[in-house]
């Protein structure tokens, strides 16, 4: 089982469909396809969020603590991918990542002896929602440790059990733009900042689980009203 530890800074951005090729072709010179994916190819990603009962980590980031967790499972859409187990920090500007590589034989609900099973003991975190999206990747030339993601189709289902792949009736789309992200360590290259300057960009605040765990806490309050509404008239 391997570890992995980064500490970077992740930058997002709304943009649109239309956008998509002139950025391709504007980053080309200075990226190449992250080597562990299709080339040039979209490619699925489904992730399953823990959360503790009263969804402590999610009020962190709706409260816009300086410290926030995320905990999670991260799976691929194509088939004999590993799944690893993650705990991503953020700590005011700077993200650090711990990756838990499981092997293919193993369950995803495994305990291992990482940070990921440490974190979720110390919040008695269990699964709360699960999110499917599609994603191009870019890394740096030249050995610089740096990362382009664009995200697009993101999908969500509330989730309660150890499971990755969603039941099929039951998902929900996040409206939103293409959510592009420049991941880099220590100072961003000059051409990232062309890049925020040619397209007037935007930085913004997306969580893939914070608006999921908003809207479907919406919902329940929604439906929830009539029910509010009749007992009262009955009383």
């Amino acid at each position: 089982m391997e570890n992995i530890n980064i500490a970077r800074y992740e930058h997002k951005y709304l943009v649109q469909p239309s956008q998509l090729a002139e950025i391709k072709r504007f980053i080309a010179p200075y990226t190449a396809a992250d080597p562990y994916t299709p080339p040039g190819e979209w490619y699925g990603i489904k992730t399953l969020y823990l959360d503790s009962p009263n969804y402590f980590l999610y009020r962190l980031h709706e409260r816009k603590c300086e410290e926030r967790i995320k905990l999670r499972v991260r799976g691929y859409m194509a088939s004999g991918s590993p799944a690893k187990l993650e705990v991503k920090r953020r700590v005011n500007d700077v993200v650090v990542k711990d990756s838990h590589l499981l092997p293919s034989d193993t369950s995803i609900d495994a305990s291992p002896d990482c940070e990921f099973s440490r974190v979720r003991q110390q919040f008695s975190a269990e699964p709360k929602m699960l999110i499917h999206y599609e994603r191009l990747a870019f890394t740096g030339k030249n050995g610089e440790y740096l990362r382009v993601t664009i995200d697009r189709n993101i999908r969500f289902q509330p989730m309660q059990e150890w499971d990755l792949d969603g039941r099929r009736g039951d998902w929900q789309t996040l409206p939103s733009r293409l959510l592009l992200e420049l991941k880099y360590c220590r100072e961003a290259p000059s051409w990232m900042e062309d890049l925020i300057a040619r397209f007037q960009l935007k930085r913004c605040g997306f969580s893939k689980y914070g608006r999921s765990v908003r809207r479907f806490q919406e919902q329940e309050k929604t439906a929830a009203r009539p029910f509010a509404v009749l007992r009262a008239r009955v009383a």
